[in-house]
């Protein structure tokens, strides 16, 4: 594999990696607040409140990954392979932490879940 196709690899799968980070949040976050009237009796309010702050957070920092991809290409492009390296590490840990975001606030839902106790006649 030549150095350029290598960089394309490289280039698609981080690519793949923000779009899925930014998706995962955006899709719940959309998902939590299309259904959020009926979920709301059944999810405590602090655990509904917290996973969409999560997933906000989520979305805004998959975007940062985008910009921090963007700009270690730029530094590859002028041959600083200081701030490539750099920006690739802050890049995949702003990933990391937009796929946790998602995780951290599923979990946050699933701990404040109570379906309503049947009532015994």
């Amino acid at each position: 594999m030549t150095f350029e196709n290598n960089n394309n690899t490289m280039t698609a799968y981080a690519k793949a990696a923000i779009s899925g980070a930014t998706l995962l949040n955006s899709g719940a976050l959309l998902g939590i607040l299309s259904q959020l009237t009926s979920l709301s009796t059944l999810i405590a309010g602090g655990a509904l409140r917290f996973a969409i702050t999560l997933w906000t957070i989520g979305i805004t920092v998959g975007t940062i990954s985008w910009i921090l991809a963007y700009m270690a290409t730029a530094s590859f492009g002028h041959g600083d392979q200081d701030g490539e390296e750099r920006f690739i590490f802050w890049g995949f840990t702003f990933v990391a932490i937009a796929i946790a975001t998602f995780a951290i606030g599923m979990f946050s839902l699933a701990y404040g879940f109570h379906p309503p106790i049947p009532k015994t006649p």
